[in-house]
């Protein structure tokens, strides 16, 4: 298997802090045109697998979308309905689970039920804690 830090160095991802969003460029030879006219490229599974644990290059928008959903929760935990705690962070939730088919590691679309809670209330975290 190849390292993520191949991918880095071949694709070499540029953040633009004034978007907050990441440039990657692609040579041509990916890029594949669709027959409903879009643009498709196809990315290694181990720089998309990578990027979805929270690799560098994801890390500023998954902040964001943290920033996002707790907005969209009104600062609520949906686990136990009480707002920030002083000393406990935030978790994201993947629902469904980044390894079932149909979940979104970023989602504003809503067309999953991905969500913010507190660390104490993720059962992941609960069941790490348990062993």
């Amino acid at each position: 298997m190849v390292k993520s830090g191949s991918f880095t160095s071949k694709y070499k991802p540029i953040f633009d802090k004034e978007r907050n969003e990441w440039i990657l460029r692609v040579p041509t030879s990916a890029v594949t045109r669709t027959t409903d006219g879009s643009c498709e490229v196809r990315l290694p599974v181990y720089a998309s697998r990578g990027l979805a644990i929270g690799g560098n290059i994801l890390r500023p928008l998954r902040e964001e979308y943290r920033k996002w959903l707790l907005d969209q929760q009104k600062g609520l935990c949906p686990v136990c309905g009480e707002g920030t705690r002083t000393g406990d962070l935030w978790n994201l939730d993947h629902q469904p689970p980044m390894a079932e088919p149909g979940s979104k590691f970023i989602d504003y679309e809503r067309s999953t039920q991905n969500r913010v809670i507190h660390h104490g209330c993720d059962p992941a975290q609960k069941r790490k804690n348990q062993r």
